[in-house]
């Protein structure tokens, strides 16, 4: 905080401000050695990942309504866009986010420890009362239901990790690129070819009903051929992408196989996945994974 007071800066982004931090705390330092300093030191960079920084640059905070006409409401949704409008009014007057009362493990004895947790924890009071203030006078503007003080506390301590995630139905996936997929089949070093030689693949098994792999070179032809031919319905213009031909004759050789270690790993992440879903804990991986076992490299994908 100090050093958002010295800079006006709502967050820290850049590399030289992380030395900027290194240095202030370097001068607070008393001439014996102090481990919680070398600790500070060590995890200077870290600010470069503040929460602050996602949060106030997420979706939530870009002003866009919660309620869109695309799904049912329930008491959940209209709890977390009422308490989102009541966060922008706190970080309009404040200029940052409330203290969410979780103190991170440090180097420090029982008894300050302790002490710094009951001020952390107080301010987080403090901070969700003000909170509570909005909520009860936004709720009371738009005729909605206000949240309990048990709801507003919760949701203060989750601040750090707000985050909303839309996406797109299935048949504006099949029939248009987005702009993240475009973006990844012109990266050399992306896996997200894969992607389009599954969906090569289905459109073949679909149409013959045979093995892809009974003429390699035939095959490789005709897969090449689909796969031009999804790029082109989902408007990338011919010649923008060129199709890996390395990879698809990897994904020919592979022939749909299941491998155990492969169908360990992904059904790892399935079951992770899904437990977030269940749960309503941690944040979902945004969209598709796809996962390259030949060479062991993973990219997440919003399609």
């Amino acid at each position: 905080m100090e050093w958002k007071t010295q800079k006006g800066l709502l967050q820290i982004v850049e590399r030289r401000d992380v030395e900027g931090i290194r240095e202030l705390l370097q001068s607070w330092r008393r001439p014996h050695e102090e481990e919680n300093f070398d600790e500070a030191l060590r995890k200077a960079y870290l600010v470069m990942f503040s929460p602050e920084r996602n949060v106030l640059s997420s979706e939530a905070f870009d002003g866009r309504k919660g309620e869109d006409g695309k799904g049912p409401s329930s008491s959940l949704n209209r709890s977390f866009w009422l308490f989102v409008a009541s966060l922008k009014k706190f970080v309009e007057e404040e200029g940052r986010l409330p203290v969410s009362g979780k103190l991170p493990d440090m180097t420090s004895d029982t008894e300050s420890y302790v002490g710094l947790q009951r001020i952390y924890q107080s301010k987080s009071r403090k901070d969700a009362e003000k909170l509570a203030s909005y909520v009860d006078r936004i709720a009371h503007e738009t005729r909605t239901e206000t949240m309990s003080a048990a709801q507003v506390q919760y949701f203060t301590n989750l601040a750090p990790y707000l985050s909303v995630q839309r996406t797109r139905p299935l048949e504006d996936e099949l029939r248009s690129c987005s702009a993240d997929l475009e973006r990844a089949l012109k990266e050399e070093s992306s896996i997200a070819h894969l992607y389009i030689f599954f969906r090569a693949a289905d459109m073949h098994l679909s149409e013959s009903l045979g093995n892809i792999v009974e003429d390699s070179s035939k095959h490789f032809v005709e897969l090449q051929a689909k796969s031009m031919q999804i790029l082109s319905e989902m408007g990338m213009p011919p010649g923008s992408v060129n199709i890996w031909r390395e990879g698809l004759l990897e994904f020919l050789r592979y022939d749909g196989s299941e491998i155990h270690s492969i169908a360990s790993i992904l059904g790892g992440i399935i079951a992770q996945e899904s437990v977030k879903l269940l749960t309503r804990q941690f944040v979902p991986v945004k969209n598709t994974i796809i996962f390259n076992g030949a060479n062991a490299t993973t990219t997440v994908l919003e399609l």
